[in-house]
């Protein structure tokens, strides 16, 4: 409160604490309290320091997790579609934010029923994994286990299980 007295509502140390603060409450299923946290910050992020800013990106991506979390997934995938897009083209295919970031939509879109789809970003998404992280690198070892077992509804690709 004291931050946000002093420096204002957009000042860019006022928008980290913010989303420290969101992100603690999401870490503890505080959703109600992180969701709108994280939905002012990136209005706020988006005005000070634009929507393509790696920041801004974060907590959109960060939106997009809590809001997956409470199955609002309409609300959800556009969000992740356009972090994505933009991590893309700012951070490149293979920056570790970009990963996750893909990773979560390829999530959101398994729970929305559009298993090809997710399937494609998470195959992707571990060949870049395999090339830039390593292969024991958590993100990695976690699509390995994801695409390579059947524990999930990505086990296999959705060609072979049409066989």
């Amino acid at each position: 409160a004291h931050q946000r007295d002093t420096l204002g509502p957009t000042h860019p140390s006022t928008l980290t604490t913010q989303s420290s603060l969101a992100n603690a409450y999401l870490a503890v299923d505080k959703l109600t309290e992180a969701i709108p946290l994280h939905e002012d910050t990136l209005a706020h992020q988006r005005d000070t320091l634009g929507p393509t800013h790696p920041s801004t990106l974060t907590t959109q991506t960060l939106l997009a997790n809590a809001y997956l979390a409470v199955d609002k997934l309409t609300e959800a995938i556009p969000l992740y579609e356009d972090a994505l897009a933009h991590q893309r083209d700012t951070l490149g295919p293979t920056h570790l934010s970009t990963l996750t970031t893909q990773c979560g939509l390829a999530i959101a879109y398994g729970r929305a029923d559009k298993i090809d789809e997710a399937f494609v970003l998470l195959a992707d998404a571990l060949s870049s994994c395999d090339k830039v992280l390593g292969p024991k690198h958590f993100l990695t070892v976690m699509l390995h286990d994801v695409l390579g077992t059947g524990d999930t509804e990505f086990a296999s690709s959705p060609e072979s299980s049409e066989e």
